[in-house]
């Protein structure tokens, strides 16, 4: 009992002596070095950036050159619509252009009707006046005998006769020929201008006849279409629409050269730089990752009204392996841009191909 009572009391005695010089109990360390940690944390550091897929190859659909100023746009192919060369994206109302063109062809009509009309008139003239030239080339030839008999042989006042009606014969036979002349001159110059006239209606009508064809935009490469932007209201063009020439209305994107168009405030685009990597993450099906980098970080800020009145600057990210069955111009996307220092080689490449 007492030999119990003496080892209890020299364990407590040894827990106060140890307790009493300072020294740690050891504990077993379970976490990583904090600079370990920091260094972990600065490797996947990541910029994350919302934007849309963009091509930067694309077939631009304007509003065609016509007679009139505006033009109504009256039939529109649905956005996101697969074509091929040769469907009809667009169609502008024809109205003006085909008033036009009956208008044309009826004044075609009376011309040539007019050129048929002169010729007739100027082959009657042309057979009468030749007739009046063949009298007045007999009578000229009978007063050319009649002049040739001598003086001595008629009285002086047949003599005169026959010398004055020889220079009137004379005189009436060279008028018509000259009236012949110009006759035909006259004829021919007004059957020219008649031919210039019903050329340029021809030229007119062509010209019409291409201006309809053109009132139809046609795709001239396969991919889906895009509505653009009205240049006036801001807002999709769409049937009803009234737009100039020149003025866009759709587009057919080369899927294979989609990129990611981002925009990004001044402080978080100061972080970034060409060549440095992405992660992409479409909206539409989060569950698939592409890879990229960035291209092209913007120089200067630009206001975007909708988004208040900070200034962005436009961010370009390269998309590696385009998937045309997937990505579709337009699809909002994530980007998770790597803010580590991109690799020098590949900012070389970059700027080179820049």
């Amino acid at each position: 009992m007492l030999r119990s009572l003496a080892t209890g009391l020299a364990v407590v005695g040894l827990v106060l002596l140890l307790a009493c010089t300072g020294e740690p109990t050891p504990v077993a360390l379970t976490t990583a070095p904090a600079t370990e940690t920091k260094l972990a944390e600065a490797e996947e550091e990541a910029l994350v950036l919302t934007g849309t897929l963009r091509a930067t190859e694309s077939e631009l659909l304007d509003t065609p050159t016509s007679s009139t100023w505006q033009l109504s746009l009256q039939w529109l192919i649905d956005e996101g619509s697969p074509v091929e060369p040769g469907d009809a994206i667009a169609r502008f109302d024809p109205g003006a252009t085909l008033t036009n063109l009956h208008d044309k062809k009826d004044q075609l009509e009376e011309k040539k009707q007019d050129r048929e009309s002169r010729i007739a008139q100027d082959a009657i003239r042309h057979m009468e006046l030749q007739l009046a030239l063949r009298k007045a080339e007999v009578a000229y030839k009978k007063a050319q005998i009649d002049a040739s008999v001598p003086e001595n042989l008629l009285a002086g006042k047949d003599y005169r006769d026959r010398k004055f009606d020889l220079r009137e014969t004379d005189q009436a036979f060279r008028d018509a020929q000259l009236d012949l002349l110009e006759h035909e001159t006259a004829s021919n110059s007004r059957v020219s201008e008649l031919d210039i006239e019903v050329a340029e209606l021809r030229r007119d009508i062509e010209e019409l006849e291409e201006e309809l064809e053109s009132l139809t935009l046609r795709a001239s490469r396969r991919g889906i279409v895009l509505h653009e932007m009205h240049r006036w209201t801001g807002q999709p063009i769409r049937v009803g629409d009234r737009l100039r020439a020149s003025m866009p209305v759709a587009s057919i994107p080369e899927v294979a050269s989609l990129e990611v168009e981002a925009w990004a405030g001044e402080t978080d685009a100061a972080r970034l730089q060409a060549g440095m990597p992405a992660r992409i993450l479409l909206d539409a099906d989060p569950s698939r990752t592409f890879h990229g980098s960035v291209v092209f970080v913007g120089a200067a800020g630009e206001r975007r009204e909708s988004w208040g009145r900070g200034k962005y600057q436009r961010i370009a990210i390269r998309i590696d392996g385009v998937d045309p069955d997937v990505m579709k111009p337009g699809m909002s996307v994530r980007c998770e841009v790597a803010l580590a220092v991109p690799d020098p080689a590949l900012v070389a490449r970059h700027e080179e191909e820049s």
